[in-house]
């Protein structure tokens, strides 16, 4: 729905023969790149009350990783500086509120 909504934005701009600018930003690791005291001092200048961003700094805390394949599977191997959970429906709301000062307006 988003990408027809934007098609339909440039093509009501070229029928009013104005000039149509499209900025996109492809983050590759967007979620592994998010800092977690970073991350926390976004939240506390939003207001985020201060027992839900320790929930949220457990949720990035002691995260863990194995690869199986098979009948073959890794050691387990801490991940210290993982950012947000690949997979998890809060990682991006997380992301969005990381990312908020891109948007805000002066």
């Amino acid at each position: 729905q988003a990408l027809l909504m934007l098609a339909n934005a440039i093509d009501r701009a070229w029928y009013r023969q104005k000039v149509v600018t499209l900025v996109a930003f492809d983050l590759k690791g967007a979620f592994n790149g998010v800092n977690k005291t970073s991350l926390d001092i976004r939240l506390q200048s939003k207001g985020i009350p201060s027992v839900a961003r320790r929930w949220i700094a457990s949720f990035m805390s002691g995260r863990q990783a194995s690869i199986g394949f098979d009948d073959y599977q890794t050691e387990v191997v801490p991940l210290e500086n993982a950012g947000l959970a690949q997979g998890s429906p809060l990682s991006p709301i997380l992301f969005a509120f990381f990312n908020c000062d891109l948007v805000d307006q002066p």
